[in-house]
């Protein structure tokens, strides 16, 4: 475990919430989100990110499931001293590559599930969140390009901690 990493997890839950988890006979996968991020002595989004990967392994991976294809995305990120909230929500330039190659080899019939932390979509279509004036960087022209043609996609989101069903979004 590097320094970075040692120092995080001080006062970090991630322990005991492994414990009980170990305890449920069903699976369990998480997602990153911006509460997830040790921000406070982090230079970096992998710094920030370290303790969780640490505990669950990486922020992005996909696995199948019965007839389903998941894909877990972690989609906010830490930037050093942004103001009140030291985040942004988007997807990097690496993560859009690693999509892209995964969702290369599942069949466009396939039901696919992406989980990430907060919306891609709304109501209007195309989400922008902001915080202190810093809209979203989710480099949509990439993220389309990488889930075309699959039929039956469904994106799941957290954040906003409401439930809403938008049906196909036109893009």
């Amino acid at each position: 475990m590097g320094d970075v990493a040692a120092s995080l997890k001080i006062g970090s839950v991630y322990p005991e919430y492994c414990t009980k988890l170990a305890t449920l006979e069903i699976p369990f996968y998480q997602v990153i989100g911006n509460h997830d991020h040790y921000y406070e002595i982090a230079d970096n989004d992998d710094q920030s990110a370290a303790a969780y990967e640490e505990a669950f392994g990486p922020r992005n991976y996909s696995f199948d499931m019965g007839q389903y294809h998941f894909v877990v995305l972690g989609n906010c990120i830490f930037i050093k001293n942004l103001r009140r909230y030291p985040f942004k929500y988007g997807l990097e330039d690496e993560f859009l590559e690693w999509l892209k190659s995964d969702l290369a080899l599942v069949p466009k019939d396939k039901p696919v599930m992406i989980c990430a932390h907060a919306d891609f979509f709304n109501e209007n279509g195309l989400v922008e969140l902001e915080y202190d004036g810093l809209k979203s960087d989710y480099n949509y022209e990439k993220f389309l390009e990488a889930i075309q043609g699959f039929d039956k996609l469904t994106v799941w989101a957290g954040h906003t901690h409401t439930t809403s069903f938008i049906g196909k979004v036109n893009t």
